[in-house]
């Protein structure tokens, strides 16, 4: 085939017409066929298309939702160690204050002077 010249083109362009012909397609039948085809693969396109661009929508919102998973996250583990630096504060603060009520309870305070005698 890759020694076709013009002619040889040419040639195949009209045996194409009369066999179309012979089958009783008119040129005006090539075209709404053309019209149709065109039509369709016009639609294809657009089904095509608005299919890649809500997986693209879905591939940003992944993206999104992955950023925003990261950023969670941070905000659990920043959460959840001030939380750990507050349970130890308290704790810290419960021993200091039981060990002052020790020393109040282990010390008397001043004798007072009773007055029922």
């Amino acid at each position: 085939m890759s020694d076709m010249n013009l002619s040889d083109i040419l040639q195949l362009i009209q045996d194409v017409r009369s066999g179309l012909e012979s089958w009783g397609i008119t040129a005006r039948g090539l075209w709404v066929a053309g019209g149709i085809a065109f039509l369709l693969f016009t639609l294809s396109l657009r089904e095509v298309m608005s299919w890649f661009l809500r997986v693209h929508q879905v591939r940003q919102e992944v993206r999104t939702l992955r950023s925003e998973m990261v950023v969670l996250q941070q905000t659990v583990e920043e959460l959840r160690d001030l939380l750990r630096t507050r349970a130890s504060e308290e704790v810290a603060l419960n021993e200091a204050e039981e060990k002052m009520e020790a020393q109040k309870v282990a010390t008397p305070g001043p004798q007072r002077f009773r007055f029922d005698h």
